[in-house]
C-alpha cells in the first residue's frame, strides 16, 4: 500500500492516505528520506543518519565518533542514496562517505574542501555521478573508478561580478538533458557532446528571459515542459524542445495582399497537398489556395477553374469522399464540388441550412451528410451520380 512521508522538527510522520492517518517515529529534525533497493528508509538528519525499516518499525542509528575513524564523517547529513551498483552514498558536512550499510562502516571517504549547507548527489541514466551544494562553485563530477573529482565553475568573467554561484537545484529530464539552478548564475543546461554548459539567464531588453538569475527548484511536467521556482519573481515555464512547426506567411498564400487575413479552413488531399481557405479583412477578397508542403508551390484558384467571386462569401470547410473529390461548404452560398480540375455549384443558398456548411460525413451506404453553422442538416444520397452520368454508367 502505498504512503507518505514526511519529515519534522520533532518526529518522522508516516501518512496513510486510504485512512487519513498519521504514525509518528521519534526521528527529528529529517531534512531527506531515500529508499534503498530492499525497502529500507533512509533519513538524514542533523544528528546522524537513521535507517527505519517500515515492515518492523526497527530504527537504527549511525553518528560520527571521533575515536572511530570508519564512522561517518559529520553527524550534519546532508543526503543519501543507493547507485545503480547497489553502494550506498552519505552526503554531509564533510564531503561524500560511501557507507556499508551491512557494517555500519565507512569505506571510502571523498572530501570536499569547502564549507558545506545544502548537499546532494545524482547518478544519471549514462552512470554519471553529479555532487552538487550550494557552496563555492556548487558542481563536481566524481568518478568512482579512479576516485577523482572534477570541479566545474560558473563564476563570471567581469572582476566586479558579486554573483553567487552555488547550485540548488539539479535535475535530469525524460530525454536525459542535465538542467543545474544556481544560486546567481541563472539556469544551466549541459551539453554532454561539447563538455560545456548552455546558459539561461535574465535578460533586461527580453522580457521572455528567465525572470532571474536565483533558481531555488526544477521540475518537469508529463508535456515536457520545464518549470522553475526562483528566488524573488515566482515561477517561469518553459520549453527547451523547438517547436516543429514551418510557419507559412499570409503573403505566401496572397502575395499581393495588404490586408489581415484568417485562415477558416484546411483539409488534406490527394498527394499531401493542402486545401486552405482564406478570409481577408472587410471581405476585400478571399479565397481557395492548394498547397504542397513538399515543393513549397501553391496554386490559388480563380474564376478560370470555375470558382464563382468569393468577394462576400468564404469556404467554412473541406471534405474529400471516397471517390477523391472535394465538397467545400460556402459561408450563405451553398456547396461547391471540386473534380477534374474544375469547381462546380451542386447545391445553391436555397438548397442547404441556413449559416452555411461547415461539417461534412460520409456514410457506410455512401451518403454525405452535410452540417450547418446553426444548426441544419442536409443530405446528398448519391455523391459520385454525376461523375458517373459523365462517364456513360447508369445512376
Amino acid at each position: 500500500m502505498k504512503c507518505e512521508w514526511i519529515g519534522c522538527d520533532q518526529f518522522l510522520n508516516r501518512f496513510e492516505p486510504a485512512t487519513e492517518t498519521f504514525t509518528r517515529y521519534p526521528i527529528p529534525f529529517v531534512n531527506h528520506i531515500s529508499q534503498d533497493s530492499a525497502g529500507v528508509l533512509w533519513l538524514a538528519t542533523g544528528r546522524g543518519l537513521y535507517s527505519l525499516d517500515a515492515s518492523t518499525g526497527r530504527i537504527r542509528a549511525f553518528t560520527h565518533s571521533d575515536n572511530d575513524p570508519s564512522s561517518l564523517s559529520s553527524n550534519a547529513v546532508k543526503s543519501s542514496g543507493e547507485d545503480r551498483e547497489g553502494n550506498f552514498w552519505v552526503a554531509n558536512s564533510e564531503g561524500l562517505d560511501e557507507f556499508n550499510r551491512e557494517t555500519g562502516k565507512v569505506t571510502l571517504h571523498v572530501p570536499l574542501l569547502e564549507p558545506l549547507r545544502e548537499f546532494y548527489f545524482h547518478e544519471d541514466r549514462f552512470g554519471v555521478f553529479w555532487i552538487y551544494h550550494l557552496s563555492g562553485d556548487g558542481l563536481a563530477v566524481f568518478d568512482r573508478k579512479t576516485n577523482t573529482l572534477t570541479h566545474y565553475s560558473f563564476h563570471e568573467r567581469e572582476p566586479l561580478s558579486t554573483a553567487m554561484t552555488g547550485v540548488k537545484s539539479l535535475l535530469e529530464d525524460s530525454t536525459g538533458n542535465i538542467w543545474i539552478g544556481t544560486q546567481g548564475s541563472g539556469l544551466l543546461k549541459f551539453d554532454r557532446e561539447h563538455r560545456s554548459f548552455v546558459a539561461y539567464r535574465h535578460d533586461l531588453a527580453n522580457p521572455e528571459s528567465l525572470a532571474e538569475d536565483s533558481v531555488n527548484c526544477l521540475f518537469e511536467d508529463r508535456e515536457g515542459n520545464m518549470w522553475a521556482g526562483l528566488g524573488a519573481q515566482g515561477i517561469n515555464r518553459f520549453s527547451w524542445k523547438s517547436m516543429p512547426f514551418q510557419k507559412i506567411s499570409y503573403d505566401f498564400l496572397h502575395p499581393y495582399s495588404k490586408g489581415e487575413s484568417i485562415v477558416n479552413a484546411i483539409t488534406g488531399g490527394p498527394q499531401g497537398r493542402l486545401w486552405i481557405s482564406t478570409r481577408e479583412d472587410h471581405w476585400i477578397r478571399n479565397g481557395i489556395t492548394l498547397l504542397d508542403p513538399m515543393s513549397n508551390s501553391f496554386h490559388q484558384f480563380s474564376e478560370a477553374d470555375g470558382l464563382p467571386s468569393l468577394k462576400e462569401m468564404w469556404a467554412n470547410g473541406f471534405f474529400e469522399d471516397r471517390a477523391a473529390q472535394i465538397w467545400i461548404g460556402l459561408h450563405r452560398a451553398g456547396v461547391l464540388r471540386y473534380r477534374a480540375g474544375r469547381f462546380q455549384v451542386l447545391l445553391t443558398s436555397d438548397g442547404v441550412p441556413p449559416g452555411g456548411i461547415r461539417r461534412f460525413h460520409q456514410d457506410r451506404q455512401g451518403r454525405l451528410w452535410l452540417g450547418s453553422g446553426y444548426g441544419g442538416l442536409a443530405r446528398v444520397d448519391d455523391p459520385q451520380a454525376e461523375q458517373r452520368h459523365a462517364q456513360g454508367k447508369s445512376p
